[in-house]
């Protein structure tokens, strides 16, 4: 009996970190566009390489086949990324989208036929931040929690990282935390309070909302 207890362990210990990582995959559209007119002839893309920017990871994917210039990005975590993408023809302009269960979860690619043309300015007018600006997010959730609550969250972890993914429309959509391990109970507890905090605001880039995320790191 006692030989069984590691297995079940070791289990759920695996189905905690990939069941469910791989819960929420979504799809990325792409599409291209050149002097603002999309490009609706390509129907290939070399390569394509998308950097998490919480977890690092880092998704390389060859040979994408589109059709009338748009392409599906499949089985993505939920998470905002850095985009990078080669073509044989054109200079591609690096992106960030930040994919969600309610987002946009599309990018347009701004490129040019020459090679040394400069990335352009980009301007930012307004940064993800909670309401109350007054008041860190991180003392907010604290104070919501009760004493049971800090020691079970202390007995698993003294830090913990919660990404808040906000869509364009200012609304809270996806909730990840890390370590991703974290048992299920503490990640419910934890998700719990921070659906409670509001209202968010993702931002502004170049006049308009978009969809965004915040990282908090929770220290206790």
């Amino acid at each position: 009996m006692n030989n069984r207890k590691p297995f079940f362990r070791n289990f759920f210990r695996f189905y905690n970190t990939y069941f469910k990582t791989n819960a929420n995959q979504l799809s990325l559209l792409i599409h291209f566009k050149l002097s603002n007119h999309q490009l609706y002839f390509m129907n290939e893309i070399d390569s394509i390489d998308l950097v998490n920017q919480a977890t690092y990871q880092r998704i390389r994917r060859t040979n994408i086949k589109g059709k009338n210039g748009i392409f599906k990005i499949e089985n993505l975590p939920i998470g905002t990324y850095n985009i990078n993408v080669f073509l044989k023809e054109f200079n591609v302009i690096s992106e960030q989208v930040t994919l969600c269960s309610n987002c946009k979860n599309a990018v347009s690619f701004q490129v040019y036929e020459h090679r040394n043309h400069e990335r352009p300015f980009i301007s930012v007018e307004e940064m993800p931040h909670y309401g109350n600006n007054t008041v860190a997010i991180e003392t907010v959730f604290q104070h919501m929690l009760s004493a049971h609550e800090i020691e079970a969250l202390k007995a698993y972890s003294n830090q913990y990282t919660i990404i808040l993914y906000l869509t364009h429309k200012n609304k809270l959509s996806d909730i990840v935390i890390l370590p991703i391990e974290t048992p299920f109970e503490l990640q419910n507890l934890i998700k719990h309070k921070f659906k409670h905090i509001g209202p968010w605001f993702s931002g502004r880039i170049n006049g308009k909302q978009i969809d965004n995320s915040i990282e908090v790191k929770i220290n206790f």
